[in-house]
């Protein structure tokens, strides 16, 4: 999905979602730079250093010309390698699993594409390797455990 980026009226460039974190309702982008970006009025990130919180002048429009609106907005600006990155942070509306439902980091994360069968398995997994932690962690426990009493026991 690529999204256009504006100040007020003034196109400052275009986004493709590449990623999405879905519980935190955040979209990651390849930004493109219009002739109007200002690398000191626009990013917030520069060459990885925090500048400041310039998203509060900016707004994104979906296609169409759909306002998106979210907490935050974060461009990264890296000169020195020729990149840059949109960050939409806490999107609000349109409704996060409405726009992404399709987007394949949407669909891995909520399992969507995996059968029932695949699915019984991923969770037996997962039980499994909570188990065997939850049995390390009452190990280790049991050993400090045994440690204290012995040190109690030696100096009593």
């Amino acid at each position: 999905m690529i999204v256009t980026i504006f100040e007020a009226d003034t196109l400052i460039g275009s986004a493709e979602i590449f990623a999405l974190d879905p519980p935190m309702g955040v979209a990651m982008a390849k930004f493109r730079p219009a002739p109007a970006y200002d690398v000191e009025r626009h990013a917030n990130v520069v060459d990885g250093d925090y500048v400041a919180d310039r998203g509060d002048i900016l707004r994104i429009e979906l296609p169409g010309g759909i306002r998106l609106r979210s907490q935050a907005i974060s461009i990264q600006d890296w000169p020195a390698l020729g990149e840059f990155e949109l960050h939409i942070l806490g999107i609000l509306e349109p409704d996060f699993d409405e726009l992404f439902k399709d987007h394949p980091d949407y669909r891995a994360y909520y399992d969507l594409d995996l059968s029932d069968e695949q699915r019984a398995e991923k969770q037996r997994v997962l039980t499994a390797h909570r188990r065997r932690r939850l049995l390390k962690e009452w190990s280790i426990l049991g050993v400090l455990v045994a440690s204290i009493a012995g040190s109690i026991i030696l100096f009593a």
